[in-house]
């Protein structure tokens, strides 16, 4: 029986699913677009149909064009990546196909959800035809990516900005944003404020309260100038505090769900200290398969799949599941979660290869990404962090009240095993305040008033900018973090 072909982008890949799959299929590597389309203008301009268009060879590219086409009769899949690139390649090759062949059987478009295990399995059981949408529109796009550049270079004499970064759509929109970001952030206009806060020293530590009420001058805990400040400072400079009230609430954290890219790029770069490049890089890496005792595996799902079918997700789930009982206990495990939109959830392929068995097996990037996809996949897994919220009020006087807080962990839940987020603060030893009582004598320390301008605009983080790129219609894909990381070079 001849093999099935798949058609890849990346020799890495090429080579990982040759393994996988044990020379049950030929792959064939592209690495350019094979194929110019152009668009036939319909003879009645009156009549609404679908686009035709002209699909013409590229020189550059004959030697994949000799062996494609040398392949009818056999099954042949267009395994590309998810992204534009990967959909407008698989496009030209189908168009190709389709004119230089007429009447044989297409190539079918294979989203590898992952190139291990289960994962690489599902892939092969849902095939489907190549997109007539997606191809179209990255020709649109490219067409007035191309007006575009002419205009800039009448208009300005350059198609490139600062420091040699091209001048594109995505990067002009990018550009814009920054820019009026910057421009609220000059304008806006800070009104002052004050608070005053308090160290206090109690048997168990020290700690900071927070003035909320100063008899005659403020209700909110916002002074309005200085003189205010030291009036609210006088009331209470020579009094004794204590402890008036203890309020307990219920804390809980959810776990968080698996990892999605802009998420996985936020926490490699602020967490694992890496680059945006250096983030995209791993991800690619570990999803094209790395060598591990001499045999290549894909160990985490890609990034810019099509949504894995549901038999499938849940297979891959319960073996992570599977693994955080092992490793933490059956009594750590929480309800199972929803499996509703399984698209771009990174997971790990083998989840029995944890950071422990691959431990010196992986570049510092790559197991920086790996600790942080493998950790969040078992966390989703979890039971949620519990414990107590404590609402404490502490009296200065008759005419002051003070504010403070404290937050106490009784079950960590799944922040055993993903202490990074925002709640990783849960783990360190609990505020002073944690053990306070009514009626219990606190002694101030300090007096510390500060300044408050309100909050400006902040400048943008990783998700801020995809949520405004969004509106423009434009994803964080593999280019657009190449865009970022040529303007943070610069």
């Amino acid at each position: 029986m001849a093999k099935s072909v798949v058609i890849v982008e990346s020799a890495a890949k090429a080579k990982t699913l040759e393994e996988q799959l044990g020379g049950e299929v030929e792959t064939i590597l592209v690495q350019a677009a094979p194929a110019k389309a152009s668009y036939i203008p319909p003879k009645d301009h009156l009549r609404r149909e679908r686009p035709h268009f002209d699909f013409v060879p590229e020189a550059k590219e004959k030697v994949f064009l000799d062996r494609l086409l040398a392949c009818q009769g056999k099954e042949v899949y267009l395994a590309l990546d998810g992204d534009w690139r990967g959909e407008f390649w698989a496009w030209l090759i189908s168009g190709y196909w389709g004119t230089v062949v007429p009447g044989s059987k297409q190539p079918k478009r294979l989203g590898l959800t992952g190139l291990a295990g289960e994962a690489l399995r599902e892939s092969f059981r849902r095939v489907e035809p190549v997109s007539e949408e997606k191809g179209p529109a990255t020709y649109v796009k490219m067409v007035f990516e191309s007006y575009l550049a002419k205009h800039l270079q009448r208009l300005l004499g350059s198609r490139s900005g600062p420091n040699g970064l091209p001048l594109t759509y995505p990067s002009l929109t990018v550009l814009f944003l920054l820019a009026e970001r910057e421009t609220e952030i000059r304008m806006y206009t800070p009104l002052a404020k004050w608070k005053v806060k308090v160290k206090i020293s109690s048997g168990a530590g020290d700690c900071i309260l927070s003035l909320e009420e100063a008899y005659g001058i403020t209700d909110d805990g916002f002074l309005r100038n200085e003189k205010e400040v030291h009036a609210a400072i006088s009331l209470f400079n020579a009094e004794l505090f204590e402890v008036r009230e203890v309020v307990a609430s219920p804390l809980a954290v959810p776990p968080p769900g698996p990892y999605h890219f802009m998420e996985l790029l936020r926490d490699g770069v602020v967490q694992g200290g890496l680059s945006p490049q250096a983030v995209m890089t791993a991800v690619r890496n570990l999803y094209y398969g790395v060598e591990l005792d001499g045999r290549r595996l894909g160990l985490i799902t890609a990034f810019l799949p099509p949504a894995m079918a549901q038999e499938a997700f849940g297979l891959l789930f319960g073996k992570i599941r599977e693994q955080a009982g092992k490793r933490l206990g059956a009594a750590c495990l929480g309800p199972e979660i929803s499996q509703e939109n399984t698209r771009g959830a990174i997971l790990p392929t083998e989840p029995a290869l944890g950071p422990e068995e691959l431990s010196g097996k992986l570049g510092p990037a790559e197991d920086t990404i790996y600790r942080l996809v493998w950790a969040r996949a078992l966390a989703s897994q979890m039971k949620e962090a519990r414990g107590e919220l404590l609402a404490v009020t502490v009296a200065a006087g008759e005419d002051c009240i003070f504010q403070g807080s404290a937050k106490v962990l009784t079950d960590t839940g799944f922040l055993a095993i993903y202490p990074g987020c925002q709640e990783h603060e849960l783990l360190a030893p609990p505020s002073p305040l944690a053990g306070a009582q009514p009626g219990q004598a606190l002694r101030c320390v300090q007096v510390i008033p500060e300044k408050n301008t309100g909050i400006p605009p902040e400048y943008y983080s990783f998700d801020g900018l995809a949520a405004d790129l969004a509106d423009f219609s434009l994803e964080i894909d593999p280019m657009t973090v190449a865009m970022l990381q040529q303007m943070l070079d610069s």
